[in-house]
C-alpha cells in the first residue's frame, strides 16, 4: 500500500496467526480461549467460530458439550429428536439439562429391542422365542422348559413363564407342537 502503514485487527484464536481452534470447540473472533461446543451440537472441524459448531447431533445419538462426533444412543435407549445432550437420549432432556440424573431415560418400549443408535422405541420386534422387557439392546432367549409370556404377540413376549402359568384355559400341560418351539433354547 505506497508506504501507508496498514492496520489488522488484533488475531483471534483461530486466525491463521495463532493456532487454529481445536475440534469440540469454537472460537470467536478475539476470544482468548477455544469454547466447547455447547452440549447438542457437536464440532468435527478445526477453526469452528460459532456456537452453531457443526451442528446439531442426529437422531439417534447425543452430543455432551465438548463432543467432536455425536455419540450413538446406548443400547435399550432411543433418540427420536435432534440436539439430544445425555446419554439417556431423552428429549426431556432438551435442549439442556443442568443434572443429567434427572432426565426421563428413553427406554425401548417392552416386546421390542433398540440397538445402539435407535430411533424408536419399537425399533425392533423380539422375535418367536425370545423377550424383551423395557429397555432391552438385544432380544432375550426364552429358557429351555419355559415360554414367552405377555407383549401383543408371539412376536412381542415380554417375559418368561413356567408352563403353568401359560398354558390357556387352566391346563397344566402345553401342547407338544407349542413346546417344541423352544426346546434347546437357552441363555
Amino acid at each position: 500500500m505506497d508506504g501507508v502503514a496498514e492496520i489488522l485487527p488484533e488475531p483471534a484464536t483461530g486466525d491463521a496467526a495463532c493456532a487454529r481452534c481445536p475440534p469440540g470447540h469454537y472460537c470467536p473472533r478475539a476470544s482468548a480461549e477455544p469454547v466447547p461446543c455447547p452440549a447438542g451440537t457437536f464440532g468435527n472441524a478445526s477453526g469452528l467460530e460459532d456456537a452453531a459448531c457443526d451442528g446439531l447431533c442426529g437422531r439417534g445419538t447425543y452430543c455432551e458439550a465438548g463432543s467432536v462426533l455425536p455419540t450413538p444412543c446406548p443400547a435399550g435407549t432411543y433418540g427420536n429428536a435432534t440436539g439430544l445432550t445425555t446419554p439417556a437420549c431423552s428429549s426431556s432432556c432438551f435442549p439442556d439439562v443442568v443434572e443429567p440424573s434427572v432426565c426421563a431415560l428413553a427406554a425401548c418400549e417392552e416386546g421390542y429391542f433398540c440397538p445402539a443408535g435407535s430411533t424408536h422405541g419399537r425399533a425392533h420386534e423380539c422375535g418367536e422365542g425370545h423377550y424383551c422387557p423395557p429397555g432391552s439392546g438385544a432380544p432375550v432367549p426364552v429358557d429351555a422348559g419355559l415360554y414367552g409370556v405377555g407383549g401383543g404377540g408371539d412376536t412381542t413376549r415380554t417375559g418368561q413363564a413356567t408352563c403353568p402359568t401359560c398354558c390357556p384355559d387352566g391346563a397344566t400341560e402345553c401342547s407338544a407342537a407349542r413346546a417344541s418351539l423352544y426346546e434347546g433354547l437357552t441363555k
